[in-house]
């Protein structure tokens, strides 16, 4: 499977919505009632019973995929490498900092992560809708970014009656083809630069990511988000 055409299209429909919403907003994305939708799955469960099977989707990355060390905590630069693609591309957004991604974008991420690890292994043909206890989200939230300043309620996915988060995982799933052009730490930041392509063989660009990370109390954080297209 080719990364062009599902990512391509998925990513105009985001730049189509992003005039109406900002980045976040997802046309798979359909706030709904749990109590009358058939295929619910509240968060009482385990994680790993919510998790979903492998959908047989894979990345293929290749240049500085090996641990670093950063201010004495061993860092995948693999790991945030997706971590900026899923932020910069599946849901079109850059950032400075975590403060900046609206409310929506931040659910949506925050969300999506609890159910699954890599956002390019959401199974696409699934019937994939999910509730979620707003602290739960919170927690995801702070484990990445290390704060989450965001009024869950405001977001167009919480249920005031129910007074959950309510939403349809988005279709994500895909292959994805990257190189990590560098991992470069300075004292207590990481900073991962990486190309995306079409396919396999990697001949073809789809877009270049750049995202910092910070170690701070022992733990990897995401900083910022930048993206560039060609």
């Amino acid at each position: 499977m080719q990364i062009k055409g599902i990512l391509l299209s998925a990513l105009a429909a985001i730049l189509s919505v992003s005039l109406f919403a900002g980045c976040g907003t997802d046309p798979n994305v359909k706030p709904q009632d749990s109590t009358t939708d058939p295929y619910a799955v509240d968060m009482n469960a385990t994680k790993d019973e919510a998790l979903s099977p492998g959908n047989g989707f894979q990345a293929y990355p290749s240049g500085k995929t090996d641990p670093v060390t950063v201010d004495g905590v061993e860092v995948s630069p693999n790991d945030f490498a997706l971590r900026s693609f899923e932020l910069g591309y599946m849901l079109g957004c850059s950032f400075q900092d975590p403060g900046e991604l609206s409310v929506d974008a931040a659910v949506q991420y925050g969300m999506t992560h609890i159910f699954e690890k890599n956002f390019y292994q959401l199974d696409n043909y699934a019937v994939a809708y999910r509730t979620v206890e707003p602290k739960l989200v919170e927690e995801e939230l702070i484990r990445q970014f290390g704060k989450s300043d965001y009024d869950m309620t405001k977001s167009v996915f919480y249920n005031p009656t129910t007074k959950k988060l309510e939403m349809w995982l988005p279709e994500y799933g895909t292959d994805l083809y990257y190189h990590i052009d560098a991992a470069d730490v300075s004292g207590s930041q990481l900073k991962v630069s990486t190309t995306f392509y079409n396919e396999k063989e990697k001949s073809t660009l789809f877009g270049k990511t750049a995202i910092t990370v910070e170690v701070a109390d022992g733990k990897p954080l995401i900083r910022s988000v930048s993206t560039q297209t060609e």
